[in-house]
């Protein structure tokens, strides 16, 4: 592994091994008034597209867990213990959804990446200006593609022939 992936991976993990103690303890010193529940979503966002599903699994049930622990510790009243549960199972879903979009979203653009790749072979693009060469070995800038009108949609020898056979009769 190449030194500047080392680093990267270290951050990944540091930014959430930060994020949640530092969210878990301002929800307990804030107390219960003040909902810290959307911070959590941070951490959990960025396990979640840096490790895929296994380090979104891990920050869902993490950021779970210290919600439920910060819940008791906060002594925030409930009329019955299992809205305590409750409102955890509600978060844990909201986690759990928000993991599941960001891998689906992720998943999407790595999709089109390799779409774009599967293109660029068949079709030279310069990646500086996005010129175009043709079939003729002439490079044609992007925006004058659309000027371009052909005529001929035949692609096999039989077609053309046929083709130019009825534009002929045509005129």
């Amino acid at each position: 592994m190449r030194p500047f992936h080392i680093f990267r991976t270290i951050l990944s993990v540091a930014f959430p091994a930060i994020m949640f103690p530092v969210i878990y303890f301002l929800q307990i010193r804030l107390g219960y008034e003040v909902a810290l529940f959307p911070l959590y979503l941070i951490p959990v966002a960025k396990l979640s597209w840096e490790f895929g599903w296994r380090g979104g699994v891990v920050a869902v049930v993490l950021a779970t867990a210290l919600w439920l622990v910060a819940s008791f510790h906060s002594d925030q009243p409930y009329s019955h213990e299992w809205i305590r549960y409750y409102n955890t199972a509600v978060r844990g879903f909201i986690f759990t959804l928000t993991s599941i979009t960001l891998l689906t979203f992720r998943q999407v653009i790595e999709q089109h990446r390799r779409r774009m790749e599967s293109m660029r072979a068949l079709l030279n693009v310069c990646h500086g200006c996005g010129s175009v060469q043709g079939s003729d070995g002439r490079w044609i800038a992007f925006h004058e593609l659309n000027k371009i009108t052909n005529d001929h949609t035949c692609e096999c020898p039989s077609c053309t022939a046929e083709a130019e056979k009825r534009a002929a009769k045509k005129a």
